[in-house]
């Protein structure tokens, strides 16, 4: 129940933290105007209400099934945001056959997830290879169009994140290793609106005058500071694997159904 608990505390967190994001943006003009900040704004406003949804069905604490499976679509839109967001900095103008492209990209990338959920376990390798170079490929396509830069950067270690995380997951599942939902959910959580606070703010700074310098040392003290997180909290490791319980059916299909949201 803890872990539950924590779930449901970061969703209460990422609510506000999404809302007072809001407001910045509402608030800077010289940064609403842009098309990237109008994308940031609008992937904000995303997450803030999916949050409140899960604040509301009490996501983690009482029948999760429905709102964990509702975050496929939130980050179908969100997380395609964003990377919209990127393709178009510093300040390009939109691109209608880009928005569309990544749009389908963005998506593919959920419906990979779904196709693993209803796999035998056996068949989930290929479609997280599939998953994982179509993610490789929008990371190529968005740095070859935008370029290398600081929040390109930011976007691709936040993003890849949950790429990792799946990997590791699948592979304790593989070796028939105990798996704990709620700690599954909950770094899915984390990860999740930090990433999306991360690209926002990166290029927020950047429109109001920090220096890139400033920028990458905020980046990396809460990179640093995530990824510790999730290591410091991870239930159990694969050394101890006489004293776990292999996973059960439900736990399996659970672990399906998030190990590939990247």
């Amino acid at each position: 129940m803890q872990m539950t608990s924590r779930r449901y505390h970061f969703d209460l967190i990422a609510t506000a933290l999404h809302a007072l994001t809001v407001i910045v943006a509402c608030v800077t003009a010289e940064f609403r105007k842009t098309f990237t900040g109008q994308c940031l704004l609008c992937m904000e406003i995303v997450a803030f209400f999916f949050h409140l949804w899960y604040i509301r069905t009490k996501a983690g604490i009482g029948n999760p099934g429905v709102p964990r499976k509702a975050k496929w679509y939130e980050y179908g839109i969100s997380a395609t945001l964003g990377t919209i967001a990127v393709l178009h900095s510093p300040d390009r103008d939109p691109n209608l056959e880009w928005i569309i492209l990544f749009f389908f990209i963005g998506n593919a990338q959920q419906l990979i997830g779904l196709q693993i959920d209803k796999s035998e376990f056996t068949e989930i390798w290929p479609a997280f290879i599939a998953g994982t170079l179509i993610q490789l490929g929008e990371y190529a396509f968005v740095g070859l169009i935008s370029g290398v830069s600081v929040l390109y950067a930011i976007y691709v270690g936040f993003y890849a994140l949950f790429g990792i995380h799946a990997f590791l997951r699948l592979k304790r599942l593989e070796e028939n290793v105990g798996s704990d939902d709620d700690y599954t959910e909950e770094i899915y959580s984390f990860y999740g609106f930090i990433a999306k606070l991360a690209v926002f703010y990166a290029d927020y700074l950047s429109i109001v005058g920090v220096s890139d310098s400033v920028i990458s040392g905020i980046a990396a003290v809460v990179f640093v500071i995530t990824v510790g997180y999730a290591h410091a909290t991870y239930p159990v490791s694969t050394k101890y694997i006489s004293h776990i319980t292999p996973p059960s059916s439900d736990h399996l299909e659970y672990e399906r159904s998030y190990a590939l949201r990247l």
